[in-house]
C-alpha cells in the first residue's frame, strides 16, 4: 500500500514539473522561475501547486485580475524589475496564503485601496523604486508586518494613512522625498518596531507623531533637514536613534529623560555646540557626536553607563582631551580631526578596556611621556592613530610597555635631531622597529631617511630658535583687528606663543573670543581698543633654547569719524634675544 501512495505522489510530482511553462524552471520545492524571459504578460500554464513564483527581470506591464486565478496555493510572488504600471483593483483575489509579495524596481504610481485586501496571511510587501508619490488608506491589510516604500516620489504622509495596519512592525519611507508628516499618520502602529526615515526632505516632526508608537526600538530620521529633535517621552522602549546628518543645534536636556533603554544614539553630522545631557541614558553603548561644534564636554557627560563602548567625538571643536573620558568601559575612543596641541600625562586614565583610539589629523604638537602611561596596563592590544598631525618628535619611553597592535605616526613632522635621541635609542633596542620607526622630514639632510638609519645620535642637533619675521611697532584705528606675525627658524621648528600687555599667555590652545594665535605664529586681536595698546612678546622656544621679540601696539582714533584723534602713548622699542 505505501509504494501505491508512494507512486501516485511521484505521477502527481512529475506531472506538475512536467506543465513547466516554456524556459521556466520548476523544482521539486514548488518553486517556479521565470527570470529574464521578456515576458510581457503572466505565463496561464504555470503549476496550480506553485508555492513560490519569481518572475523578476521581464517586460509585464499589468497584473490583471486573473493573473494567478488558479494559484491558490502562492506564498510568495516576485515581479521584480519589470514594467508594471497598473495592478488591477483584483489581481490578488485568489492570493489567500501570499504571504511575501515583492513588486520592486517597477512604475506603479497609485494602487486601489482594496489592492491587498484579499491577502489574509500578508507578511511582508516591498514596492521600493516604483513611482508612488501618493499614499493610498492602508484600511485592511491587518496582518502586515513590514511594508517598504523605499525609493519612490512621496512627499506627504497625512493622517491615519496606515490605520489598518494593526499588527504593521516595520515601515520604510526612507529615501523618498517627504517633506510634511502631519501629527497623526503613524495612528494605528501600535506595534512598530522599526521606522525609517532617513534621506527625506523633512524640517520638523510633529511632538505628538509618536504618541501611539511607544514600542518603537529603532527610529531613522538621518539625512534630512530637521532643527529640533522631536519629543521622545513616548519612546521608552527606543534602543537606536540615528538623527545624523540634520541641522539640530540645540537638544533640550529633558530631551532623553525616558531613553533608558537606549544603547544607540547617532547625532553627528549636526550643528550641536554642546553634548546633550544623557544622564538617563544608563544603557548607552555607543555615541556618535562626530562633525558638530562642540568645543567643551562636561566633566559629568558620560558617567553612570556601565556598557559604554563606543565614543565618537572627532571633527568638533575642542582644544584638550575631555577629563569626561577617564574612568570610562569605552573600547573605542575617536577625537580626531580636533584643534587638540597637546596631550597631556593621564590624559586617558582609566580607559583600561581601550581598543582603539583614534587621535590622527589634529593639531598636535606635544605628548607627554606620560600621555599613555595608564593604557600600559590594559591587556587588550591597542590599535594608536597619532598621523596627520605635526608632532615633531616623541619622548624616548612613550611606547615602552604598551601593548600595541596597530600603530599610525605618518604624515607627522618628525625632525631627526637632538629632541628624538632618546626615542631614537629606544627604537634600535625594540624589536619591532619597522612598527615604530619614523620617516624624517626635517632637516633636509635626513629628509626621507628612516630614523632607525641613524645610527650615531651625535649627528642628532638642534639648532636654537631665532625670530626672522616680526615688526618693532604696529598702529592701528580702534574697533580694527591687528594682526602681529612672529615667524621662527631653528631645529627642531620652534613652538610659539605670545604675551600680552596684561601678562595673559596666547597659545595655540587658547580659546578666547577676541584673540587667537594661528598655527604660524601670526596673533591676531580682534577690535582693537585703548586699553590693548603696550607690549606684545613673542616667544619662540624649542629643545635648543629660546628667542624673544617685542611689538608695541598703538591704537588711535578713527580720524574720518573723529575730528581730534588721540593716542595713548606707549614707550618700548622690539628686542631679540637671539
Amino acid at each position: 500500500m505505501t509504494t501505491i501512495f508512494f507512486l501516485v505522489y511521484l505521477a502527481h510530482l512529475f506531472s506538475s514539473i512536467g506543465a513547466c511553462p516554456l524556459g521556466c524552471e520548476c523544482d521539486v520545492s514548488l518553486i517556479v522561475t521565470c527570470t529574464k524571459l521578456n515576458l510581457t504578460d503572466v505565463p496561464d500554464d504555470i503549476p496550480t501547486d506553485t508555492k513560490e513564483l519569481y518572475l523578476d527581470v521581464n517586460f509585464i506591464t499589468i497584473l490583471k485580475n486573473d493573473s494567478f486565478s488558479n494559484l491558490h496555493g502562492l506564498t510568495l510572488l516576485a515581479i521584480r524589475f519589470n514594467q508594471i504600471h497598473t495592478i488591477e483593483s483584483g489581481a490578488f483575489n485568489n492570493l489567500t496564503k501570499l504571504s511575501h509579495l515583492y513588486l520592486d524596481n517597477n512604475y506603479i504610481s497609485q494602487l486601489s485601496e482594496d489592492v491587498f485586501f484579499p491577502l489574509l496571511v500578508i507578511n511582508t510587501v516591498s514596492l521600493e523604486y516604483n513611482n508612488i508619490s501618493t499614499l493610498w488608506k492602508f484600511s485592511s491589510v491587518s496582518p502586515l508586518a513590514t511594508l517598504n516604500l523605499r525609493y519612490n516620489k512621496i512627499s506627504f504622509i497625512e493622517s491615519c494613512t496606515f490605520v489598518g495596519l494593526t499588527n504593521l512592525k516595520v515601515l520604510q519611507l526612507d529615501r523618498n522625498n517627504v517633506s510634511t508628516i502631519e501629527d497623526r499618520a503613524l495612528e494605528g502602529l501600535a506595534h512598530l518596531q522599526n521606522l525609517y526615515l532617513q534621506h527625506n526632505a523633512l524640517i520638523s516632526l510633529p511632538d505628538s507623531l509618536f504618541s501611539c508608537c511607544t514600542v518603537i526600538q529603532l527610529l531613522d530620521f538621518s539625512h534630512n533637514k530637521i532643527e529640533e529633535l522631536p519629543d521622545l517621552t513616548f519612546l521608552w522602549n527606543l534602543t537606536l536613534l540615528d538623527s545624523s546628518h540634520n541641522d539640530i543645534l540645540y537638544i533640550d536636556e529633558n530631551a532623553f529623560t525616558a531613553q533608558s533603554r537606549l544603547q544607540t544614539l547617532e547625532l553627528q553630522n549636526n550643528l550641536l555646540n554642546s553634548v546633550p545631557v544623557l544622564h538617563s541614558v544608563v544603557s548607552l553603548t555607543t555615541l556618535d557626536l562626530e562633525r558638530n561644534r562642540i568645543s567643551y564636554v562636561p566633566d559629568d557627560a558620560f558617567h553612570n553607563k556601565s556598557n559604554f563602548r563606543d565614543l565618537r567625538l572627532g571633527y568638533n571643536l575642542m582644544k584638550r582631551i575631555p577629563e569626561a573620558v577617564k574612568g570610562l568601559t569605552l573600547q573605542t575612543l575617536r577625537l580626531n580631526g580636533n584643534p587638540i596641541v597637546r596631550v597631556e600625562a593621564n590624559a586617558f586614565e582609566g580607559l583600561n578596556n581601550l581598543h582603539r583610539l583614534q587621535l590622527d589629523r589634529m593639531a598636535l604638537i606635544h605628548l607627554d611621556e606620560n600621555a599613555f602611561l595608564d593604557l600600559k596596563q590594559n591587556q587588550e592590544p591597542l590599535s594608536l592613530f597619532l598621523n596627520d598631525n605635526q608632532l615633531q618628535s616623541l619622548p624616548g619611553e612613550i611606547f615602552s610597555d604598551l601593548n600595541i597592535d596597530i600603530i599610525n605616526l605618518e604624515d607627522n613632522l618628525w625632525s631627526c635631531d637632538c629632541a628624538m635621541c632618546e626615542y631614537s635609542h629606544w627604537l634600535s633596542n625594540h624589536n619591532e622597529i619597522e612598527k615604530f620607526d619614523v620617516t624624517c622630514v626635517q632637516p633636509d639632510q635626513y629628509l626621507d631617511i628612516m630614523l632607525s638609519e641613524i645610527h650615531d645620535t651625535d649627528d642628532l642637533i638642534c639648532e636654537l630658535p631665532v625670530i626672522v619675521e616680526s615688526s618693532n611697532y604696529i598702529e592701528a584705528v580702534e574697533g580694527d583687528s591687528v594682526m602681529f606675525p612672529c615667524n621662527a627658524t631653528g631645529l627642531p621648528l620652534p613652538f610659539i606663543y605670545w604675551q600680552t600687555p596684561h601678562g595673559h599667555k596666547i597659545s595655540l590652545e587658547t580659546d578666547m573670543d577676541d584673540i587667537m594665535l594661528l598655527s604660524n605664529g601670526t596673533l591676531i586681536l580682534h577690535n582693537a581698543a585703548f586699553s590693548d595698546c603696550g607690549i606684545y612678546s613673542c616667544v619662540a622656544i624649542n629643545e635648543a633654547g629660546e628667542d624673544v621679540f617685542n611689538t608695541t601696539l598703538l591704537v588711535v582714533f578713527d580720524t574720518i569719524n573723529t575730528t581730534q584723534q588721540q593716542t595713548v602713548p606707549v614707550t618700548s622699542q622690539g628686542t631679540s634675544n637671539a
